[in-house]
């Protein structure tokens, strides 16, 4: 800055012109390549002397009348901020310095901040010859600045309200200064332990990590650390929670505060168990296709996945990968390193896509097109990056020939399945599109020589602004995705690039394209994501089966000890019949937890293909009755079973699996009870015919949803209106497996509030 005002104070006399030919000068294109606005005033401020370009680009407007002087920054000023500056501006005439950040409003009314610094320079009489002066735009971080602290206690707030934890504690973690109720949500304690003893949160660290985690947050590397471990709560219960920490630095650079927070991951542990019993099934696929996948942590400090693929295009082991994520910067080729890098460290390196060269160990140089994509938690948190890369060393190679020759491009354009071809640099004309372009454009290439945007037509309206804001950032390196709609109204998207072709110049005079449908791979992605929808829901569902399988037991395990408390204490006094109702109860309690063990062990048999069929002649009314009594000891009512058996049924006996129908009878008929009024009666049909046996079970109970119907043969699934009826998600399971058995059918009628019928038709063979 000394050397600016020095070289200034040579030309105060100069005149405008001179100034301009200043402008011209190196000095001059360094200040119009300068973020920071330079000027130059009288001593007096009574006349501007030169302001470099970019005072345009900060205050908006031109200076055309340099004779104005501080007037016109006055004039830009925000009007609360105008008599601070104004004195300031009076101070610098007197000799001292201006160092001020203040408001201007710009003449479309956009407020802005700016940070002046400006001071005299005096010659060696000590008089101000004249002042000089920088303005730079500070918005941006002054906004952000205001901001910070203006919603300082909103973050507090919202701190309170997050079943996240964060806390404050002084830098050896012997002092907390501020934790968040999310404390007492996840730990199931209270924060007063924490400000009464910070390392008190040990005590709950689950002992298999217990180690690790003190080694991390007390040693003598205790900042900046991230890590996931176990936790016990008071209750026994095991969760899963990440913590961050970060360092805090005072101005001398030392630590004197550390900030963390820590979430509940329990649920992201469990998506990643019911991904890994998937795992199998794409193995076999990853390990059979010459492209590579992989899966790690958003930084990709970690990779948690690489398929053989790598080994196969990388020429190195995958365990390279495992052992050093980085690795695989080492075999990019060095042209195209500082872009590759830049891509994978960048504000957009979860929506990558770059092509590139790689050289394997053998020397052999590999083109390949990197792709990742992000992968969300349950909250929307950004949980793993995954990625896919193809080999596209043949088609690069392929377009190499494209450029060099234009017969080569020709025949070798025909042959390929991507749709290639060559315009001029504004699109005005087609030279050359592949015959490809009417297989999948459904359309012919004449009338894209006619009309060269005529394959605008084709895409879907709401993708046509996407593509027309890549063709006006740069229609000569295109790089986007869209869909089309081809004359028999089918559905393709399409993934189109282009690249500019230059002449020895360095001016582009052709541009090439290559357009690939993509509409399986879209597809594929589609089924992934619904994929992993499914593996949550799963998840979801198996949690709620082990919460209302334990309250399914509890129950009849609270009636078995209450009778047991009941006869251990007052057997003598109790009457001989209340003694055999207690041990009734007992015993219906007992039937109650073997009923639920049997419908967990039938339905691990039936997802294992282990449950078999059995038939034999069997005597359906006697079937149908011990059913019904089990049923009713089962539900502990009072409660009628209308049972009717037609004429025909009577004192017949098919050949059934006389187990798998009981499951069948006794688990509609204990549905139909419990999802009934007290004062309800369920019917109970049976019918036979010489080629088929029917069951019917028909209730006036609370009814089923139409969106429940499509699952309500899935285990663990459970009606959304069923509040907190009891229940463990398995009995319709179980009913649809036993008919499927029979090779029969079920069938469902429900009216909301006004009951269901279940309609079961099993085939009879003789």
């Amino acid at each position: 800055m000394g050397k600016i005002c020095q070289g200034s104070l040579k030309v105060f006399h100069m005149n405008i012109n001179d100034w301009q030919v200043l402008a011209n000068s190196p000095l001059g294109k360094l200040l119009e390549n300068n973020n920071q606005a330079f000027w130059v005033c009288s001593a007096d401020l009574s006349q501007i002397v030169y302001t470099s370009p970019t005072y345009e680009k900060i205050f908006g407007r031109q200076m055309t009348n340099f004779n104005e002087g501080a007037k016109s920054f006055l004039d830009a000023i925000y009007t609360e901020d105008k008599q601070r500056i104004d004195i300031a501006l009076q101070s610098l005439i007197q000799g001292t310095q201006l160092d001020e950040e203040y408001r201007i409003v710009r003449p479309d009314g956009q407020v802005r901040w700016i940070h002046n610094r400006a001071f005299a320079s005096l010659d060696i009489s000590g008089n101000i010859q004249y002042i000089t002066g920088i303005a730079e735009d500070v918005n941006d971080r002054k906004v952000a600045s205001l901001n910070l602290v203006a919603d300082k206690e909103k973050y507090l707030q919202l701190f309170d309200n997050l079943d996240v934890v964060f806390w404050v504690s002084d830098s050896s973690v012997s002092e907390c200064y501020y934790i968040s109720p999310g404390y007492e949500k996840i730990w199931g304690r209270s924060c007063a332990e924490i400000y009464a003893n910070p390392k008190s949160f040990g005590e709950s660290v689950h002992p298999d990590d217990r180690e690790r985690v003190f080694t991390a947050c007390f040693g003598e590397d205790n900042c900046g650390i991230e890590q996931e471990y176990r936790i016990i709560r008071p209750d026994g219960e095991v969760r899963w929670v990440r913590q961050r920490t970060k360092a805090l630095l005072n101005e001398n650079g030392q630590l004197y505060r550390q900030v963390g927070t820590a979430e509940d991951i329990t649920d992201k542990k469990m998506i990643e168990l019911a991904l890994k019993q998937s795992e199998q099934r794409f193995q076999q696929f990853a390990n059979n296709v010459d492209i590579v996948f992989w899966v790690c942590e958003p930084d990709a400090s970690k990779f948690y996945y690489i398929n053989p693929g790598y080994e196969k295009i990388w020429g190195k082991s995958c365990e390279d990968i495992y052992q050093n994520p980085r690795s695989f910067i080492e075999s990019v080729y060095p042209d195209d390193l500082e872009r590759i890098i830049a891509a994978a460290t960048g504000p957009n390196a979860c929506n990558m896509d770059e092509e590139y060269r790689i050289i394997r160990p053998d020397g052999a140089v590999r083109w390949v097109r990197d792709q990742t994509f992000p992968v969300y938690d349950e909250q929307g948190n950004l949980f793993r990056m995954a990625g896919i890369a193809f080999d596209i060393t043949e088609r690069k190679q392929a377009e190499t020939m494209l450029v060099q020759s234009s017969e080569q491009y020709r025949q070798l354009a025909e042959n390929i399945g991507h749709v290639s071809w060559l315009i001029t640099p504004d699109a005005s004309q087609v030279l050359y599109i592949s015959p490809n372009y009417e297989q999948v454009w459904g359309k012919s290439c004449a009338s894209l020589y006619e009309n060269s945007l005529s394959f605008i037509e084709s895409i879907l309206p709401e993708d046509k602004p996407k593509v027309f804001a890549a063709v006006e950032k740069d229609s000569t390196q295109m790089n986007v995705e869209y869909r089309i709609v081809r004359p028999n109204g089918t559905v393709r998207w399409i993934h189109a690039r282009t690249y500019p072709i230059q002449d020895s110049s360095g001016n582009t005079f052709r541009v090439v394209g290559i357009a690939e449908d993509i509409t399986l791979r879209k597809q594929a992605e589609e089924e992934t994501l619904i994929a992993l929808q499914r593996a949550r829901e799963l998840s979801d569902a198996k949690s709620n089966f082990i919460a209302n399988t334990s309250h399914e037991i509890r129950t009849p395990l609270a009636t078995i000890q209450s009778s047991i408390d009941m006869l251990q204490h007052y057997k003598d006094q109790l009457a001989e019949d209340k003694k055999e109702k207690h041990f009734q109860k007992i015993e219906a309690a007992v039937r109650r937890i073997t009923q639920i063990v049997q419908d967990i062990l039938l339905l691990s048999e039936a997802e294992a293909n282990a449950l078999q069929f059995q038939p034999c002649s069997t005597d359906i009314a006697k079937l149908c009755s011990d059913a019904i009594a089990m049923v009713v000891s089962f539900t502990d009512t009072q409660r009628n079973v209308e049972l009717f058996i037609s004429e025909n049924a009577v004192n017949q006996a098919p050949v059934i699996d006389a187990k798998l129908v009981t499951y069948i009878i006794t688990n509609l008929l204990d549905n139909a009870l419990k999802y009934s009024n007290e004062d309800s009666k369920v019917k109970f049909s049976v019918d036979f015919t010489q080629n088929q046996l029917t069951f019917v079970v028909k209730d006036k109970g609370i009814g089923i949803n139409n969106e429940d119907l499509p699952y309500i043969f899935d285990s663990f699934y459970r009606a959304n209106n069923i509040g907190n009826i009891g229940g463990t998600g398995l009995g319709l399971a179980i009913v649809k497996q036993c008919v499927d058995l029979h090779k029969g059918e079920i069938t469902v009628n429900s009216d909301i509030a006004n009951g269901t019928t279940f309609t079961v038709t099993l085939p009879l063979s003789h």
